[in-house]
C-alpha cells in the first residue's frame, strides 16, 4: 500500500504497525521449528496477540514511534526464541502461554515501565520515517478503541478456524488486506459483523474467502463516509430472516453478487 502523502499520525501509526506485523510472518516462515510444528495456529495467534499488547502499551505510553517499533520487534523476536528453545530442550509438554507472555513482557514493556529503556533501534525504520519525526501527539482513548478494533479484524481476517486455510495462504491475506482493512477501520463495523456471520454460517475454500475479502473491501473503500451504511438490524434480516437467500447466493460463488445482495 502506497504511503499517504498527508503523513497524519494515524498513518504512521497504521504503516508501523502492519510493517511490525509482516516482519513477524516473514520471522514464522524462517522459523525451522514453526515449520516443523506444520505452523500451529495456536502459537502463531499467540503471538499476534502478544506482539500487539506491546505494541499498544508502548506506543500510548512513549508516543514514540521508533520505541514503539523496536519494542514490538523485539517482542516477536522474544516470543519465537522462547518457542524454540523449548522444542529444542523437549520440553514442549511443559509449553505454557503464560510463561511465554510473561517471558516477553520482562523483555519488553517491563523497561518502559522500570525506566531502563534500550533506545537502540531498527536500521529498517529510517526508510519509513525521519530520525527527528519520531514523537507524535494522539488521542489515547481513540487509538485503545482502534487497536482493539485492528486486533478484532486481524482475527477474523485469518479466520483461524477455518482448516481448509493453511498458513501460507493466510501470508496472502495478510499481503492483499491488512493494511487496507486498517486505513478503512472506521468503516468497518458492518464489515466485521458480516465476516463474523458469514464464518459461522458456511465452510469456505480460500479461494472464495479471498473473493469475499475483495468484494467487501472495495464496497467499504467506496464508502466516503466514516458513518457505517449498513446497519445492524439490516444485518440480522439478511441472515436470519432471509437465510434461505443467504445460502442461495453464498453456493453461487459470485461473491459480487453476494456483497452487493447484502447491501441492499
Amino acid at each position: 500500500m502506497p504511503r499517504s502523502v498527508s503523513e497524519t499520525p494515524k498513518v504512521k501509526i497504521i504503516e508501523i504497525y502492519g510493517k511490525i506485523m509482516t516482519d513477524y510472518f516473514s520471522q514464522l516462515c524462517e522459523s525451522e521449528i514453526i515449520k516443523e510444528l506444520n505452523y500451529p495456529h495456536d502459537s502463531i495467534c499467540s503471538g499476534i496477540n502478544v506482539i500487539h499488547r506491546v505494541f499498544e502499551i508502548v506506543l500510548i505510553k512513549t508516543k514514540n514511534l521508533k520505541k514503539t517499533y523496536h519494542y514490538s520487534q523485539k517482542a516477536y523476536y522474544y516470543y519465537l526464541e522462547y518457542i524454540d528453545q523449548i522444542y529444542r530442550a523437549n520440553l514442549s509438554q511443559n509449553l505454557n502461554n503464560v510463561d511465554i507472555v510473561l517471558f516477553v513482557y520482562k523483555k519488553t514493556i517491563y523497561d518502559i515501565y522500570d525506566g531502563d529503556e534500550d533506545d537502540e533501534s531498527s536500521q529498517t525504520l529510517s526508510n519509513i520515517m525521519t530520525l527527528n519525526n519520531d514523537v507524535i501527539q494522539f488521542d489515547e482513548q481513540e487509538w485503545r478503541e482502534i487497536l482493539l478494533k485492528i486486533m478484532k479484524l486481524i482475527n477474523l481476517l485469518f479466520h483461524w478456524s477455518n482448516t481448509r486455510i493453511n498458513f501460507h495462504e493466510r501470508c496472502i491475506l495478510l499481503n492483499k488486506y491488512l493494511l487496507r482493512f486498517i486505513y478503512n477501520i472506521d468503516k468497518t463495523n458492518s464489515l466485521l459483523q458480516i465476516l463474523e456471520i458469514v464464518q459461522e454460517k458456511t465452510d469456505m475454500s480460500f479461494v472464495v474467502y479471498d473473493n469475499l475479502l475483495s468484494e467487501l473491501l472495495k464496497k467499504i473503500e467506496s464508502v466516503n463516509s466514516k458513518n457505517d451504511t449498513f446497519s445492524n438490524d439490516s444485518a440480522l434480516l439478511k441472515f436470519y430472516i432471509e437465510e434461505s437467500t443467504f445460502q442461495e447466493k453464498f453456493e453461487t460463488g459470485n461473491m459480487k453478487d453476494f456483497v452487493k445482495w447484502l447491501y441492499l
